[in-house]
């Protein structure tokens, strides 16, 4: 079983995790890269992975980093379900159409092309399917089963917990911004437990509180205080 970081990873945005159980693969989140230099045309460059071999995609928060770029996921090729909470896949719907705006606005100031279309926001729309907190998704003919947990973050944030048959319990773990104080706490309620990864900004101080306490559960924590700057 791999995990595999093509995002948020010494870094704040572009959340975009691929697990691969040996037979199946499951993305969670497909987020855009925001605030860098070069972050448009890293948003224009091909996945480091296919679309169309990706099995399900599962959403943990609306929030751009997150969502962003899953339309573009659809555009080039994914043909998947894309599970998530009922008020995350609705304000993420939201979220994809404003960016038809912003993107169109980006076309006629500095002739940047869109990431997607509206057509491929309303593809990517169809495929959204709601999933309540504590509800098991089985997906895979049933090798997969995902259990949505409240994050406490925003409206519809949650952690994912995916259990492969025939493998130890995995649980992916993506939270954002004064989120990385609970990452303990997971990985005490979920003992079984191997690695949570967190991105948000903090002092230093933190990361050796939240690590300490997770290294008594017998949890793997890696944590990154990355200082997080919003454009103006």
């Amino acid at each position: 079983m791999k995990l595999h970081f093509f995002g948020a990873a010494r870094e704040v945005t572009g959340t975009c995790y691929l697990l691969e159980t040996g037979s199946h693969r499951i993305l969670i989140d497909c987020g855009i890269f925001q605030g860098g230099d070069h972050d448009s045309e890293r948003n224009h460059l091909p996945f480091p992975f296919k679309p169309s071999e990706i099995d399900a995609l599962f959403i943990t928060h609306p929030h751009m980093d997150h969502v962003g770029r899953v339309p573009q996921l659809v555009k080039r090729g994914y043909r998947g379900p894309i599970f998530t909470t009922p008020p995350c896949g609705e304000l993420a719907q939201l979220l994809w159409k404003d960016m038809l705006a912003v993107m169109g606005d980006a076309l006629k100031r500095d002739d940047i092309d869109p990431l997607y279309d509206e057509h491929d926001v309303g593809r990517a729309a169809e495929k959204v399917e709601a999933v309540e907190y504590g509800e098991a998704v089985e997906i895979c003919a049933g090798a997969v089963k995902a259990i949505f947990h409240d994050a406490g973050h925003v409206l519809g944030s949650a952690f994912i917990e995916l259990r492969i048959e025939g493998k130890p319990q995995c649980h992916i773990v993506a939270l954002a911004k004064q989120q990385g104080q609970i990452a303990a706490s997971v990985g005490c309620a979920l003992s079984r437990a191997r690695t949570c990864r967190c991105t948000w900004p903090c002092p230093g101080w933190q990361l050796h509180g939240a690590a300490s306490r997770a290294r008594t559960c017998g949890v793997s924590v890696e944590l990154f205080g990355v200082p997080r700057f919003q454009p103006r």
